[in-house]
């Protein structure tokens, strides 16, 4: 890690406006207002008034990001991303505060933009080389590099519109790849190709960060947990978090975190009354430690006998994302439902392998077969995971671990 520090924001804001008359109205008297500060800004002098029918895209961003550090940038659709990328890559000007960037700045930014359909691979290499700033120059000394990170072979000579969607990005990001920048601004481009190009890519980027100040958007935290130092969440323009990656992803998901909870199905013959978690040592608790036990208590009453039922734990994500269950199906264990009587099902794990976060549980209670839903409740309780490091996969096996001499 590097003291060089390469990007700073300091209180950082862009208002827009919503229509098109009052926006070019305003932008007649913010031109003129360059020649009197006073006329467009407020009463300190450093930050502009909103105007009727204008907002703030991005309000009051601040971080500083060194060399070697990747920070990733998240946030729900239109929460303020794109426009702070536009304000980094100098697109547009921020209507107060201040941006500093030293050094190279390279995007990988929509990997296809700018190829001719009508032009070979060849063309289109030199042409996308231009757009990210390369010269003819270095793009001969690259060629060979960029034709064997694409796999593309003799089609390099083949008109682009010929290609795939997929040897179309493959091309894009074998060009972007060549960069080699001090400040690394990528946005979305990680999910391009097959799984071995993917995992080129991944080594690509890694080799990126260990000498660049990168800045990854993505709305896919397995990228954001596998590559970034440090996360910002952005929400509705203003920084939502700015910490520890796993902390930002929960920070992210907790945006999300709205439920219907009366999101509920099944016949009703049989219904779950409550959903409980407790510890090891059997007292309630709404949260859990990564690597200890714990038990999942469904209390559950029958309308009628029930021979043998099966009771289902769901575990999601906020984001709505299946992670994991348990269930007495798979690891068959009896359970024998009386008409009329209330009986607690537990279910113990014996070491909690979820991922630190927030989850939500859904409980299912079924025939023997699982073909019949007697209760269906999407949204049953919702439990935090603590300890443990954040990983990309949604759980993590705990191994054993031993190392001898092979030979």
């Amino acid at each position: 890690m590097s003291n060089d520090l390469l990007v700073s924001a300091k209180q950082v804001s862009k208002k827009y406006c919503r229509t098109l008359r009052h926006s070019m109205w305003y932008g007649v008297r913010d031109v003129l207002g360059e020649f009197d500060p006073r006329a467009v800004r407020g009463g300190d002098g450093t930050r502009p008034r909103l105007r009727d029918r204008e907002f703030w895209a991005v309000d009051d961003l601040s971080f500083e990001l060194r060399r070697g550090e990747c920070l990733g940038l998240i946030g729900h659709n239109g929460a303020g991303k794109s426009t702070l990328l536009k304000l980094l890559n100098g697109i547009i000007k921020p209507s107060a505060g201040r941006i500093t960037l030293r050094g190279r700045v390279g995007a990988l930014i929509e990997l296809n933009a700018g190829f001719n359909p009508v032009l070979t691979g060849r063309e289109n290499a030199y042409v996308y080389g231009a757009v990210l700033g390369f010269t003819r120059k270095e793009i001969d000394a690259r060629y060979d590099a960029i034709v064997d990170f694409a796999e593309l072979g003799d089609a390099m000579d083949a008109p682009f519109r010929t290609y795939s969607s997929g040897m179309q990005v493959r091309l894009g990001f074998a060009v972007a790849a060549q960069m080699d920048p001090d400040v690394l601004i990528i946005d979305e481009v990680l999910a391009v190709g097959d799984v071995g190009f993917r995992s080129k890519c991944y080594n690509r980027i890694a080799e990126l960060v260990a000498r660049s100040a990168v800045i990854l958007v993505s709305h896919n935290m397995t990228h954001i947990a596998r590559l970034a130092d440090s996360a910002l969440v952005l929400d509705c323009g203003r920084p939502a978090f700015h910490g520890s990656t796993p902390d930002a992803i929960n920070a992210y998901y907790g945006l999300f975190d709205v439920v219907d909870p009366d999101l509920r199905a099944g016949s009703g013959r049989a219904r779950i009354r409550s959903l409980t978690f407790l510890d090891g040592a059997g007292r309630l608790v709404n949260a859990a430690t990564f690597g200890e036990p714990l038990v999942v208590r469904a209390e559950v009453v029958a309308d009628e006998d029930i021979e043998s039922a099966v009771v289902d734990v769901a575990f999601r994500t906020v984001a709505d994302e299946l992670v994991a269950e348990c269930n007495n199906y798979v690891r068959p264990h009896p359970i024998r439902l009386s008409a009329g009587k209330s009986i607690h099902v537990d279910m113990r794990i014996e070491c909690l392998t979820l991922n630190p976060g927030l989850f939500r549980v859904g409980a299912f209670l079924l025939s023997e077969d699982m073909t019949h839903h007697y209760d269906w409740i999407h949204y049953a309780g919702r439990l935090e995971v603590r300890g443990g490091r954040h990983a990309a996969a949604g759980q993590q096996f705990l191994a054993e671990w031993s190392v001898r001499d092979a030979s």
